[in-house]
């Protein structure tokens, strides 16, 4: 009953899932307002607007979703940052003005992002962030970028499904959803409470993710027929059944 609950709130709730619950204050330009930027931040991957992107990051600064949200934001940036290497340098200059506590989101970006030209802007630009973040992001300089690869490393706990939503809006690249499914057989782990947790925050995204996107959608069924852990696959069945259930009792089309 645990499950069918938490599909069926998955699929009712309308949000991006990595920014979900927030409510920043409208902004008209150039945002009509939150749930504009919500979509836009969703669905990034298919609208890599160089203009946009500058005035999306303007936007989270404004709404201190940077400051709020500074690791989902830095992972976000510095995926678009390796995606668009090219027009690193014109969004850093429409940054400019931004606040030391906005520049240290910037910097674990541009770190993130995994280019010794992007290395180069960072210590260029490392007064602009904060005195401790300067600490910070001088200890990262020793570290390779792939030590925080989000399809590397294992999650620690559930915000962790969130960052990798987060890398496949700036990228829309499959690599993280299937990244995601891999923790969906820890859903309702009796070994470890935190892992059943991340395996829910798998689950629980998926299922919403799954009505929103293509690509998602299209992973979930392969992986639905093929992955190797039964156990998933059971899921992902139960899933699309009880999605199947409400888009019946809703009087939509099922796929």
């Amino acid at each position: 009953m645990r499950f069918l609950f938490l599909v069926f709130l998955a699929f009712t709730t309308v949000s991006c899932q990595t920014l979900s619950g927030l409510t920043a204050a409208e902004d008209s330009t150039p945002f009509s307002g939150d749930e504009e930027f919500r979509r836009w931040f969703a669905y990034s991957y298919k609208d890599p607007v160089p203009d946009r992107v500058a005035q999306a990051v303007r936007y989270m600064h404004k709404n201190a979703y940077l400051q709020d949200y500074p690791d989902i934001a830095s992972i976000f940036i510095g995926r678009v940052l390796a995606k668009h290497p090219d027009h690193a340098e014109g969004w850093l200059a429409a940054w400019q003005d931004l606040t030391p506590g906005s520049w240290d989101v910037l910097l674990v970006a541009l770190w993130l992002s995994e280019s010794p030209e992007h290395l180069k802007l960072m210590e260029a630009n490392m007064a602009r962030g904060s005195a401790e973040q300067r600490e910070r992001v001088a200890i990262l300089k020793t570290r390779p970028p792939r030590e925080a690869d989000l399809l590397l490393v294992d999650a620690q706990d559930p915000r962790h499904i969130n960052l990798l939503w987060s890398a496949f809006s700036a990228t829309g690249e499959e690599a993280y959803v299937r990244r995601i499914i891999a923790y969906v057989k820890h859903y309702g782990s009796e070994e470890s409470q935190m892992a059943g947790a991340i395996g829910e925050a798998a689950l629980m995204t998926l299922a919403s993710n799954v009505t929103q996107h293509e690509v998602v959608e299209r992973i979930c069924v392969a992986e639905n027929a093929g992955n190797p852990d039964q156990k998933t696959r059971v899921l992902l069945t139960t899933m699309f059944n009880v999605l199947a259930q409400i888009k019946k009792e809703k009087g939509q089309p099922a796929h």
